[in-house]
């Protein structure tokens, strides 16, 4: 009977774990300018994240986030969004509109780009950053940062 009981147990254990989900792999570039929203995006305080909108990332142009960016980042507070999914107008300070460009890959493992914000009126902050892939595989900022225009 323990020995039953025993077997219910570990059997009952390993089938209630589930595994974690994959991590997401994207492009290296988008993975690169991800680095450089992640230090903004891992800061906002619970009050910050309620009163914004939406956070809106390019799906035209230059520099495209894929759907897998998207898929990511699905049910998050704010929400993350491509920039043709805003169904009206803007709201100052209510709608933070992320922006890629003069994205280069000056090495195999590291980018440069000039990346930032755009939430409205005189609420803006973009920057020129160079970001490394690390040994662990993830990419993080490894330059830059510093010389900014800032609204």
């Amino acid at each position: 009977m323990r020995r039953t009981l025993a077997l219910f147990c570990v059997v009952s254990i390993f089938l209630s774990c589930t595994p974690s989900p994959p991590r997401t792999q994207l492009p290296d570039d988008i993975a690169a300018c991800e680095a450089v929203f992640l230090p903004w995006w891992n800061t906002l305080k619970a009050e910050d994240r309620k009163a914004i909108r939406a956070v809106y990332f390019p799906d035209t142009g230059a520099v495209v986030f894929p759907n897998a960016f998207f898929d990511k980042y699905a049910g998050t507070s704010p929400p993350i969004m491509r920039n043709s999914e805003l169904k009206s107008e803007a709201i100052d300070g209510k709608d933070w509109f992320w922006q890629f460009s003069e994205l280069r890959r000056i090495e195999t493992n590291t980018f440069e780009m000039d990346a930032g914000y755009y939430c409205g009126g005189l609420c803006a902050r973009h920057c020129s950053y160079r970001v490394g892939r690390q040994t662990d595989g993830t990419w993080k900022i490894v330059g830059g940062g510093n010389s900014c225009v800032v609204s």
